[in-house]
């Protein structure tokens, strides 16, 4: 799978936060499963890694349209 870019990222990335419960990258990371600078990069690149999404979708039910 690739990538996505997300055109208004800064408001997706409040999204995630807020359904998963994360405060902070640290949080978010350990819900992913990856290292919090997996985390920083994909905000330093306003991308969306699709794990991510597939991540929410199986773990919270959270439709990715939504973000």
């Amino acid at each position: 799978m690739s990538d996505k870019f997300i055109p208004n990222y800064a408001e997706a990335f409040v999204r995630i936060l807020e359904v998963t419960g994360c405060g902070t990258q640290q949080e978010l990371a350990v819900f992913f499963g990856v290292k919090q600078s997996s985390i920083s990069d994909a905000k330093k690149r306003k991308n969306i890694p699709d794990s991510w999404f597939l991540a929410l979708l199986r773990k919270l039910s959270v439709n990715p349209e939504w973000f």
